[in-house]
């Protein structure tokens, strides 16, 4: 990838972040995916792209989108947090139990790692 690339990238990310915050989830979507269709190994576009769609209430599409972010950044604990999160809403409880782990494992915020044990050892337990 080139400079510009790199750097029109990131700027689809920000503006998508942007809309993402002001609850335009529309346009949100639209800026990170072209983010990755400008390159396709952005992982914060996909992590964006899995947020629009956990918020419409996508799940699959949602735990797509965190699949691939993560393949490009294995060790995002916030993203492994939200599929964790988004998989034990689905009912996918060993999955749930996978990634919640790994959240605890590699996060080093004591907020996130407080979160990912409540949700393993809290009500509807897994």
């Amino acid at each position: 990838p080139t400079n510009l690339q790199v750097r029109l990238g990131r700027v689809y990310i920000q503006m998508g972040t942007e809309q993402y915050h002001k609850n335009d989830l529309d346009r949100a979507l639209s800026y990170f995916l072209k983010a990755v269709a400008l390159r396709g190994d952005l992982p914060l576009a996909y992590f964006g792209i899995g947020n629009v769609y956990f918020r419409r209430n996508q799940k699959s599409a949602a735990a797509d989108a965190y699949e691939k972010g993560i393949r490009f950044d294995p060790e995002n604990a916030s993203a492994h947090f939200a599929l964790g999160t988004l998989y034990k809403s689905m009912g996918e409880d060993s999955l749930a139990v996978k990634h919640l782990h790994i959240s605890m494992r590699d996060s080093s915020n004591a907020a996130l790692q407080e979160a990912s044990e409540a949700l393993l050892s809290g009500p509807g337990e897994l």
